[in-house]
């Protein structure tokens, strides 16, 4: 057996994470196994293993890559206690509204949130997960917006375009929809 260096395995893990991403999306969460993942990269189910457990811990990498990944685009949702200006929230919104990789995520995480669960359900740890942080960005829209309530709706808003722009089912740019959508909250 080789002995790989860390940035090599970085690398990997990264190919890895990549096609999966790529093939939850196009094929759903249900449906692709460990070795579509590893035969889409000409890798062997074994080295898949040798970076994660298990399919339910892949798609656990998967989401934690997902969060840090709407981090990075909606900083100003962290806030500064006095919340957004108009522009800047529109602003905020409109980026995550065109990012190509969110709406990836999106359609990743409906999938688990539809998932098929069993008594030996291992993916629901990741559900219970994704509706907290679900939760906590009703929170924070809230405070942004002064209302709980307004900042729950557009949080549902949101959620809905970006379910069925990855469903297919809507316009390729849904930026558009942010000023309207603002507006509809009275911001």
């Amino acid at each position: 057996m080789v002995r790989r260096c860390p940035r090599d395995a970085a690398i990997t893990r990264e190919r890895i994470l990549a096609s999966a991403e790529l093939l939850f999306e196009h094929h759903g969460v249900q449906s692709v196994t460990l070795e579509q993942v590893a035969g889409a990269i000409a890798m062997t189910r074994g080295a898949i293993y040798g970076h994660f457990h298990s399919r339910a811990d892949l798609l656990a990498a998967v989401m934690a890559r997902a969060e840090a990944h709407l981090a990075g685009l909606l900083p100003p949702f962290a806030g500064n206690g006095r919340g957004l200006a108009r522009p800047d929230l529109e602003r905020a919104l409109a980026t995550m509204l065109q990012d190509e990789a969110v709406l990836r995520y999106a359609g990743i995480v409906l999938g688990l949130l539809h998932h098929a669960c069993t008594p030996a359900c291992k993916l629901c740890h990741l559900t219970v997960h994704i509706r907290s942080r679900g939760r906590a960005l009703c929170d924070g829209l809230g405070r942004l917006l002064g209302e709980q309530g307004k900042g729950a709706l557009l949080a549902a808003h949101l959620w809905g375009l970006l379910c069925a722009r990855s469903l297919r089912l809507a316009p390729v740019d849904l930026a558009g929809c942010v000023g309207p959508l603002l507006q509809l909250y009275g911001e």
